[in-house]
């Protein structure tokens, strides 16, 4: 069910478009090792769909999962192949595993480091997100690499700010030093459904289904999925 195209790009309108929706969600609680590999190949939705539940819940997913799935995530992450939101979810999913399983935790900012290290070759978004999973482990002993990778200048600054930011992260300062205390952006660059919905003349699209799908419109007319909008 997790790896039918039919059932993940069917008819929005029907029910059966959440199946696989539920089916990771089971395969998560008997945290089946054998589904890892079906599981990762899923992963390329969220760029090519921009599916949200996959990429809200794979996390947690791959946490409750646990140990077994790290080096799976971890080739993942160093694919060249793969597509670049479905790698950074990749990247949180082994963040997720390895605040669960404590254990685990200094191999995985071993993976996350390496990674990391390659950031002259890979996309300035992958190796900030790679440094805010870093950070959220307090891998202080990472910080060479962090700083290396910000003075080569090939971090996008807007996912969590420059290396004074970083090392705020990680207890390293207790505050800025220069005048640029906060960074007030005027909206959220990751919000792709509302961007630029402010000043668009075209008439807000309202979707008559009562029931929408897992990634179509919310009902409202808000343009944004109904998952980030009138679920909650």
């Amino acid at each position: 069910m997790v790896s039918d195209a039919k059932l993940n790009m069917g008819d929005p309108e029907s029910d059966d478009v959440w199946a696989p929706l539920h089916a990771w969600r089971a395969l998560a609680q008997m945290k089946a090792v054998e589904a890892i590999d079906p599981l990762l190949a899923q992963l390329h939705l969220i760029d090519d769909i921009n599916d949200d539940w996959l990429n809200d819940d794979f996390p947690t997913v791959f946490g409750m999962i646990g140990v077994p799935a790290v080096e799976p995530l971890a080739g993942y992450v160093g694919s060249i192949e793969k597509p670049l939101f479905a790698k950074i979810c990749a990247i949180e999913c082994l963040e997720k595993i390895a605040t669960i399983e404590p254990s685990i935790r200094n191999r995985v900012v071993e993976i996350l480091t390496a990674h990391l290290r390659n950031h002259a070759k890979q996309n300035s978004t992958l190796n900030a997100f790679l440094i805010a999973s870093l950070t959220g482990l307090d891998a202080v002993e990472s910080l060479n690499e962090i700083r290396d990778a910000y003075l080569s200048d090939d971090i996008d600054l807007d996912v969590m700010g420059d290396i004074e930011d970083a090392e705020i992260a990680l207890g390293l300062r207790p505050k800025r030093q220069d005048m640029f205390d906060e960074l007030d952006f005027p909206y959220d660059i990751f919000d792709f459904e509302n961007q630029n919905s402010e000043i668009s003349d075209e008439v807000p699209f309202v979707n008559l289904n009562h029931k929408p799908g897992r990634n179509e419109p919310c009902p409202c007319g808000s343009w944004k999925k109904y998952k980030k909008c009138c679920l909650k």
